[in-house]
């Protein structure tokens, strides 16, 4: 676990960083730039290409983290394990393409007057995301976090500011968001290349039959489940905007934002957590992966309710602050509903790492295919009555019964679960500070409001952690921060 606490806290600085961009982004810049019609298009774009690129990675991204202990040669070097990836990777685009020219007639016109963005954007997800994973075997996380994440937010930042200004057109903006997903894969790639883990090599006698077969199905479960992954998670989006409109989907999307927030250590401790659980799985030591599942459960869900009741706490003086903030106020319900949902997620989330890489992963194809299943049907139920609501009131629905799901099948089959009493300290402490929140005196500035009410808030909840020792790794990071900062202040 020290592994995964130590890259995991590399990443999540810089995860933590494009999390505060993405604030400054989705409340105050990009609200004030565009309208919510023209942000409900950026986000249905960049939600089109993840859904794609879904698609197009023929379940690739799995592949590289399950099989890469068997390419690796003794000096460290990768057998062409890479250079398939770039090569399947290419077909499956090459079959979206050829798919978008059949069936372009029957495709939605949001799709069709945008395939120019949507299929560079997607391309560089799809590449982008294969050469993150790949670099996660080598115990690379934080510049590659950093190109995934906090580059697209900065480099679509500036893109709002120069429209802002009027300097490009609306049209402009949005191959503004394919340039800057395509920059930010193409420096990763030389980043690889500079570290000296960028081969392509041509040595495919790695490719034996009886490992082609196992990698073949081992992607071809792959691809349906993420295919399905990003069914469930994306169908929102897109269901708001084909039974409502794209203003909706704008205020949607800003709410959607926000709760993301809560979520920003969850890509970390997965991409860290993968190919340890991938090599205690390979070794059959079960209790090394219950202990990374207990531990990431435990301080995700008590990072992810810290930052849930600092927003909650704070989200009236936050609307107030946003430019034209009437106008996406209806989203605060949502923010609630998404927030709620992903801290159930989080308690959950190495759920996916353990049966992907164990004999048990197809598993996982049935769970997500349910998952969209019954995504799709509770947003049709659910958004003609409840409108965005409805939307989220679905996510969470069904992430809820995902998860349990999981959840159980992990205990029928290794006897291993999340869950422990800690957990019950940090919604406890977490409801009590809220509690005490709403006694503080409501300032007539928001800004100073929300200041002095999350220093308070931070405060009593840091304090309370550390004095219950809820979890070792944050009281130790606690500590050693302190000790750093004293060095500094006795200099």
């Amino acid at each position: 676990m020290g592994v995964i606490v130590r890259q995991t806290l590399k990443a999540s600085t810089v995860n933590y960083a494009a999390a505060v961009v993405g604030v400054v982004n989705t409340f105050f810049l990009f609200t004030l730039c565009f309208s919510e019609s023209q942000l409900g298009q950026i986000r249905y774009i960049q939600e089109v290409a993840a859904l794609v690129a879904s698609f197009c990675s023929l379940g690739v991204f799995n592949v590289v983290v399950r099989f890469f202990p068997e390419f690796q040669t003794k000096d460290g070097k990768n057998n062409a394990l890479l250079t398939m990836g770039i090569i399947a990777l290419g077909v499956g685009i090459t079959f979206f393409l050829v798919g978008v020219y059949l069936f372009s007639t029957i495709l939605p016109n949001e799709i069709i007057e945008n395939i120019a963005v949507i299929s560079v954007t997607t391309a560089a997800i799809v590449y982008g995301s294969l050469f993150f994973y790949y670099s996660t075997n080598y115990g690379l996380i934080a510049i590659p976090s950093l190109l995934r994440n906090l580059y697209i937010k900065v480099g679509l930042a500036v893109g709002g500011i120069i429209y802002f200004f009027a300097l490009i057109e609306f049209n402009d903006m949005l191959s503004v968001v394919g340039g800057v997903y395509a920059t930010s894969t193409l420096i990763l790639a030389w980043y690889l290349w500079r570290k000296g883990n960028f081969r392509l090599s041509m040595n495919f006698s790695f490719f034996t039959k009886e490992r082609m077969r196992r990698m073949s199905t081992y992607a071809g479960f792959g691809i349906l489940g993420t295919l399905s992954s990003g069914l469930a998670n994306k169908i929102d989006i897109f269901m708001v905007t084909d039974m409502l409109n794209f203003s909706r989907t704008g205020v949607y999307s800003i709410a959607l934002n926000a709760s993301n927030l809560l979520v920003v250590s969850t890509a970390a401790i997965l991409a860290i957590s993968g190919p340890i659980v991938a090599k205690s799985m390979k070794n059959n030591d079960i209790k090394d992966v219950e202990v990374i599942y207990k531990k990431a459960g435990l301080n995700l869900f008590l990072f992810g309710s810290f930052l849930m009741l600092l927003l909650w706490s704070n989200i009236d003086a936050i609307f107030e602050l946003i430019p034209n903030g009437e106008k996406y106020e209806s989203g605060k319900v949502v923010i609630l509903i998404l927030g709620l949902a992903k801290l159930f997620d989080m308690v959950t989330s190495v759920n996916e790492v353990i049966i992907a890489y164990s004999k048990y992963f197809r598993f996982n194809l049935y769970a997500l295919f349910a998952l969209a299943v019954l995504n799709i049907i509770a947003n049709l139920m659910f958004i003609p009555q409840f409108d965005i609501a409805g939307a989220a009131l679905a996510t969470m629905m069904s992430v809820v019964l995902y998860n349990t799901l999981k959840t159980i099948y992990i205990y029928t089959k290794f006897g291993i679960h999340p869950f422990q009493l800690k957990l019950v300290s940090v919604a406890v402490l977490t409801l009590g500070l809220y509690g005490l929140s709403l006694l503080f005196p409501s300032l007539s500035n928001p800004f100073l409001s929300i200041l002095v009410k999350g220093s308070l808030v931070s405060s009593f909840f840091v304090f309370i952690m550390i004095k219950m020792n809820i979890s070792d790794e944050a009281t130790r990071l606690w500590q050693q921060t302190k000790s750093k900062l004293q060095a500094i202040f006795d200099k």
